[in-house]
């Protein structure tokens, strides 16, 4: 029996995608979210919406901010859309068995929100203290339906944020407008500026000391 081109193709492509299997991780805002930056406005396409992991034994905070970008591993990359009617909302999907490395990067460890511009001046990272989001682990030949956990951003409402602001919680970094905002980018200290003010300070020490001498 022979088959025509075209159902040939269309049989081979759902016999793969039965034998297909996938562990998806979703994950979303809320609809109708009220996100904007220190000054209250509405983020741009210049942001970047990040679900990730920090290398094992690195905890982030106001201390090492300038560690976080070598320390991140990025687990997936949310779209984002906004409009002023309906405000904006972020949602992204990611299996688990499709990324390169998971195990050793990802797997077991706390899963973090990680929202940046890309001039790295405006930061807001958060995680939930529980175990609400951690990567799960790989499990071969699961799911063939695609199902998997789904993360809100309502997981974060009990806890502070790191860096930023959400929901009447606030965490490290500075703003000028204060609101009920979701979520809030808080500034970010330029690092390059004060790595040199330090510099410059050491240097004047040294040069004093020679001096004394």
């Amino acid at each position: 029996m022979k088959f025509p081109l075209a159902k040939l193709c269309s049989l081979i492509f759902l016999l793969g995608a039965a034998t297909a299997y996938s562990q998806t991780l979703n994950w979303a805002s809320l609809t109708e979210s009220d996100i904007v930056n220190s000054h209250g406005d509405p983020l741009d396409n210049t942001y970047l919406f990040e679900l990730g992991a920090f290398t094992d034994g690195f905890v982030p905070d106001e201390t090492n901010v300038g560690s976080w970008e070598t320390e991140w591993h990025v687990f997936d990359t949310a779209v984002y859309s906004y409009n002023p009617v309906d405000l904006g909302y972020f949602t992204g999907t990611q299996d688990v068995q499709s990324v390169s490395g998971y195990t050793s990067m990802f797997q077991g460890l706390k899963a973090y929100l990680w929202i940046h511009n890309t001039t790295d001046t405006e930061h807001f990272l958060a995680s939930t203290s529980s175990d609400i989001w951690k990567f799960p682990t790989l499990q071969p030949g699961c799911c063939p339906n695609g199902e998997g956990p789904t993360w809100s951003v309502s997981n974060l409402n009990s806890d502070n944020p790191i860096w930023g602001g959400q929901s009447g919680h606030e965490g490290t970094g500075e703003h000028s407008v204060s609101g009920p905002f979701e979520i809030q980018t808080y500034v970010v200290p330029e690092t390059g500026s004060s790595l040199l003010a330090l510099l410059g300070i050491g240097f004047a020490v040294s040069r004093r000391r020679r001096n004394e001498r």
